[in-house]
């Protein structure tokens, strides 16, 4: 992922800060020291993962740029796909770790690609969980 955002020259993340890729995502950006958004698609949107994870959630809260909650607080079905929508609004680019199934990476990738964004995908069979592509 670091070489596709090198290529891509990205000058500002956005991410929904979902468990791994995106979460990696904007590791990332802070060790490349590129300032990222946390679009999060509800208040609340981390109150399930378990404790090790909720706490590094937090903590990339604190060290974002900017934090949008896209949906106000509470789950619903409809607020995922309405933060991908909101996400794809603000980008120029988009980078999907994504396995071509139908889904939500893959109802974002067409967004993305019907708003004429660049859009790289990173097949995950080959996605490290450091957030690399495996060699």
């Amino acid at each position: 992922m670091a070489q596709t955002m090198v290529s891509m020259t990205i000058s500002k993340g956005i991410t929904g800060l979902g468990l791994g890729p995106e979460t990696d995502f904007a590791e990332l950006c802070m060790e490349m020291k590129v300032p990222f958004v946390a679009a999060i698609a509800y208040d609340g949107w981390e109150r399930d993962w378990p404790e090790e994870s909720r706490k590094h959630y937090w903590d990339l809260l604190e060290k974002a740029e900017d934090v949008v909650f896209v949906c106000g607080r509470g789950y619903g079905p409809w607020k995922i796909p309405q933060r991908n929508k909101w996400i794809i609004g603000q980008a120029e680019a988009l980078i999907a770790v994504w396995n071509e199934r139908a889904g939500l990476v893959g109802e974002c990738v067409k967004a993305a690609v019907g708003n004429g964004l660049r859009v790289k995908i990173i097949d995950p069979r080959w996605y490290g969980r450091e957030g690399q592509q495996a060699a």
